[in-house]
């Protein structure tokens, strides 16, 4: 996957909080399907194809095609895992020992563009990396750093320190 930062910010009042309020970083995948991350993006998943889009959210979808949204339409033989409470869902499968709706590697796998993103925002503007999905590692050693968290500093260092150490022992 290559990430390309378009845009970064310092955050706006540091005193509440440090996180960057305005970005976009495109990432495009080895399969050729490029997705964005930004903060200019409502939520939900937009779908581009070749006969038109389908725009998703928690709360229904809309599309280019007026006959995709209308209730006949057949979603295919695909077999659904549905849940409306994540956590529950989680302390359900811990009993059952089920895969939960999210298993560990989907998870670690949608949120890998969101950690390099913020790691490369912290680095610097206009900066393009290649993420290897196999060796979990990028093309750029600091913003690799950061996500190592090597040394005595970075962005994830307080949080780690105040709520993750207590935690792990």
């Amino acid at each position: 996957m290559h990430l390309n930062s378009y845009c970064h910010a310092a955050p706006q009042r540091t005193d509440v909080w440090d996180a960057a309020w305005q970005y976009e970083f495109k990432c495009t995948y080895a399969s050729g399907v490029t997705t964005r991350i930004s903060n200019k993006n409502r939520m939900g998943c937009l779908y581009l194809g070749s006969e038109g889009w389908v725009y998703v959210t928690r709360g229904g979808f809309s599309a280019s095609n007026p006959a995709w949204t209308k209730r006949d339409f057949n979603p295919g033989s695909a077999d659904v895992y549905r849940s409306d409470d994540h956590q529950g869902n989680f302390l359900d499968c811990v009993q059952s020992r089920k895969t939960t709706i999210t298993p560990v590697e989907v998870s670690h796998r949608s949120i890998v563009p969101g950690h390099v993103a913020m790691a490369m925002n912290a680095v610097g503007r206009g900066l393009k990396v290649r993420w290897d999905p196999k060796t979990n590692t990028t093309s750029n050693e600091k913003v690799m750093k950061l996500l190592r968290q090597e040394g005595d500093k970075g962005p994830w260092k307080p949080w780690r320190k105040k709520w993750a150490e207590p935690l792990l022992g």
